[in-house]
């Protein structure tokens, strides 16, 4: 990836910046400080080493100290827009303080400021390793830990000023006793610098490009460590590239994002791929993702095999698509003794849909489950609960008719009204019904309509009739011919043939 750098100490130059516009080729100069850049360089660093330096060593601390004592480098956060390599500066100061004959520095242990030195603690690892000359390994506890800790941040606030912007950027460091948790010394360094409106604009949006890249890079970092909340925040911010080579790495989970994206551009055949892929790396949604292609194509038989995988990857839903082959006898002999186990374990995770599958087996008596209409009204309240907007019809009807336990008109209505809500047209017209036999043809009418509007024929024909009839609505012959001939395109006979009638009649 290209990204987009400032000043000689990072290796590129904008030409606004620097003024080195036309040149064509590269050239060595005596002095690179006399190339200014908006952003932070090397003379930028060796200034605030240089200050930073000095005001240590002249501390009452330092001045005081009595012997040598052991430094680690701690964290040090780079809170700016500038790719500063603050290991690089964090050594720098530590070298500076070496030289002063006060300090040693370990590099068997370091925060983000610094990389420790792996090397020191593996080595600690050959002690007793049969392969390896006892008397050339470490003693696993001749390693000293430090005393001091150098820690700080770096800071950046910009400012515009008339016809200029200024940039401060702040170094703060601080130098802590590990024992005591006691403030030693602390500095901070500010460098300032303005540019031009335009120049500042543009290395701002440059900025945000690479702000963007350190963001994904970490995303990818937590991504490949099996963090879905940063696999998924890699799919919002449309870095599909990145999760093609976690991929690539076999994070699982990348690939069903990267077959998300193809399946959201109507690319079928790409998201198989990527989703095989992730299938492949035991990812079950893939799994799940590739049983829904198949089962739409008919190949039951790899529809069932892609959803076990996913069932037995925790996939409920997957466990409620198996338990329906195994129902129907789909690509596996017809056995409503498994489906019926299947649909039992998606509900008692709280699936809707297993809770429904339970429910219906009940209550029809399929695939040689003996009819019980009981546990059918149990399982059915559990998927009605869970919003599957079915069973709340289809339970209104038990309530209606007393079927699994006592009749009860008003549960009936509830639960009708429910499965309104939740998109049910047939359950609209039912609850129509209920309030037209309770004269309450204004509540009847609108149900009718909300169920006609989700395309039930039946509801279309009985809200014409609210018309027809001038109940809860007034009398519209030709408004009930347009619905008698909704109902009838909806594959209503009955509304077929009074939109007939009502034509014949002049309406």
């Amino acid at each position: 990836m290209k990204e987009w750098m400032l000043g000689i100490w990072l290796g590129l130059c904008v030409c606004v910046v620097c003024g080195l516009a036309g040149v064509k080729s590269a050239s060595y100069v005596q002095d690179s400080s006399e190339y200014v850049s908006f952003g932070i360089d090397i003379h930028d660093i060796d200034k605030v080493i240089e200050s930073n330096a000095a005001s240590l060593l002249d501390s009452q601390y330092v001045r005081t100290l009595q012997g040598k004592r052991l430094l680690a480098i701690a964290d040090i956060a780079n809170e700016t827009s500038e790719d500063i390599d603050v290991e690089l500066m964090a050594r720098k100061l530590a070298r500076a303080m070496r030289q002063s004959g006060k300090f040693t520095l370990t590099n068997a242990i370091s925060g983000s400021g610094a990389k420790a030195d792996r090397f020191i603690k593996d080595s600690r690892k050959l002690t007793k390793d049969p392969n390896y000359n006892q008397y050339t390994t470490h003693e696993q506890d001749t390693l000293q830990a430090p005393e001091l800790s150098l820690s700080g941040k770096i800071a950046q606030r910009s400012k515009k000023i008339g016809e200029v912007v200024r940039v401060d950027y702040i170094f703060l460091l601080t130098l802590s006793d590990i024992k005591t948790g006691k403030v030693l010394w602390d500095n901070e360094e500010i460098i300032s610098k303005v540019a031009d409106p335009s120049v500042s604009s543009e290395i701002e949006r440059h900025n945000a490009l690479r702000q963007r890249e350190k963001e994904l890079q970490a995303l990818r970092v937590q991504c490949k460590d099996g963090d879905n909340k940063a696999c998924g925040a890699l799919f919002d911010k449309g870095d599909i590239q990145g999760l093609q080579k976690l991929c690539d790495e076999k994070v699982g989970l990348s690939c069903m994002f990267v077959g998300l994206e193809f399946h959201s551009q109507s690319d079928i055949a790409q998201a198989k791929v990527w989703f095989k892929k992730g299938c492949d790396y035991n990812e079950p949604n893939s799994c799940g993702a590739l049983g829904d292609y198949h089962k739409k194509a008919n190949s039951y038989a790899q529809a069932l095999m892609f959803y076990a995988k996913a069932c037995d990857g925790g996939i409920m839903l997957a466990c409620g698509h198996v338990g329906i082959l195994y129902a129907e006898g789909k690509g596996v002999k017809q056995n409503g003794a498994k489906a019926l186990e299947l649909y039992r374990k998606a509900c008692e995770s709280g699936e809707e849909y297993g809770c429904a599958g339970a429910g219906y087996m009940y209550y029809f008596g399929k695939a040689g489950v003996k009819k019980d209409l009981i546990k059918a009204r149990s399982y059915y309240t559990k998927a009605c609960e869970l919003n599957h907007a079915q069973s709340c019809h289809i339970l209104g009807v038990m309530y209606a008719n007393g079927e699994g336990g006592a009749k009860d008109e008003i549960k009936a209505l509830d639960f009708y009204e429910k499965a309104c809500d939740l998109g049910n047209g047939l359950g609209c017209n039912n609850a129509g019904v209920l309030y037209v036999s309770k004269q309450q043809y204004a509540k009847a009418r609108k149900l009718y309509e909300k169920g006609c509007g989700l395309d039930n024929g039946t509801a279309c024909l009985n809200l014409g009739g609210r018309y027809y009839n001038g109940q809860g609505a007034r009398q519209d012959f030709a408004k009930a011919k347009e619905l008698a001939g909704k109902a009838c395109d909806l594959g209503v006979q009955e509304g077929c043939e009074w939109y007939k009638e009502l034509k014949n009649a002049g309406y």
